[in-house]
């Protein structure tokens, strides 16, 4: 369904340079458009979510059914724990210290659609033009701030770790 088929489509359509790299490393969100022009809107009609551009010569670009992106969720994240951290350098070395825990179950589907529709789910693309002139992508990854995990997923399981 999708107008562009691999990484490499996106890459050139909306990548840029940075030093010696060609990449897209972007955030797409449903609620404004990104540098690039690229926003992210809801199709319920159809049950899609589809990345578009400003540009109207491109438009439509990706298309992903709820269906799937449903089903990978739920493969995902059936049970996950959310760890939060502090970072600190000492010695030249990144230490961490672990502040929480958070055991959630079973994604609530419904609600993904909803908190892409508001923002607080959003995708990243992280694409860069590899030294053979190939793509290569670390994503796109789907995102979800902090705020939004209590509203995907039912009351979960909470530990203080200090």
């Amino acid at each position: 369904m999708s107008k562009f088929k691999s990484s490499a489509e996106i890459l050139d359509a909306f990548g840029y340079r940075r030093g010696d790299d060609f990449k897209l490393y972007c955030t797409v969100s449903a609620i404004n458009r990104n540098s690039q022009g690229l926003a992210l809107r809801l199709d319920l009609d159809l049950k899609h979510l589809v990345e578009n551009s400003i540009d109207t010569t491109i438009g439509d670009f990706v298309v992903w059914t709820l269906m799937n992106l449903h089903e990978r969720l739920h493969a995902k994240h059936k049970e996950t724990f959310w760890v939060e951290a502090n970072s600190s350098m000492i010695n030249g070395k990144e230490h961490f210290q672990y502040l929480h825990v958070e055991h959630t179950k079973k994604p609530i589907s419904s609600q993904f659609d909803l908190l892409i529709d508001q923002g607080i789910i959003t995708l990243d693309h992280l694409i860069k033009r590899n030294p053979t002139g190939s793509a290569s992508e670390k994503g796109p990854i789907f995102k979800i701030k902090p705020k939004g995990i209590d509203l995907l997923f039912p009351p979960s399981e909470k530990y203080n770790l200090i």
